[in-house]
C-alpha cells in the first residue's frame, strides 16, 4: 500500500493542553453513522493515535459517534465527536479503536 500523502509531524499550539505525535494527511474517508443514514465523506486531515481530524462538507450534519472508515484501506474505527468548527470535526477513538490505533498509521 503507498504511503503517499502521509508526514509525521508533531503539531503543537500554545495553549494546547496535549502535545501528540500526528500523521498530517489527505486521506479519502467515510464517516458511517449508526442505522440506515448515508455515509458522509470526508478527507482524513491528520491522525494520532488517540483521535483525527476530519474535513467534511458541514460538520453540523455528523451525527456524535460514528464509525470512520478510510477509503481503499479496509479500516474501520469508532469515533466520537469532541470538537466542531465549519466543516472540520475532532474525534476521539472510542473503546478497542484507541488500542488499534496505531493500525491506522498506514
Amino acid at each position: 500500500m503507498a504511503r503517499r500523502n502521509t508526514r509525521l509531524v508533531t503539531l503543537y499550539r500554545p495553549g494546547e493542553k496535549r502535545r501528540a505525535d500526528r500523521i498530517r494527511t489527505l486521506m479519502p474517508c467515510a464517516l458511517i453513522p449508526s442505522g440506515a443514514a448515508s455515509p458522509i465523506p470526508g478527507v482524513l486531515r491528520n491522525l494520532s493515535a488517540s483521535g483525527a481530524k476530519v474535513h467534511v462538507e458541514d460538520g453540523r450534519r455528523v451525527p456524535d459517534e460514528f464509525e470512520l472508515r478510510l477509503e481503499g484501506a479496509q479500516i474501520f474505527a469508532r469515533a466520537r465527536v469532541v470538537w466542531r468548527r465549519g466543516g472540520y470535526i475532532g474525534v476521539a477513538f472510542v473503546g478497542a479503536a484507541r488500542a488499534d490505533a496505531a493500525v491506522l498509521r498506514i
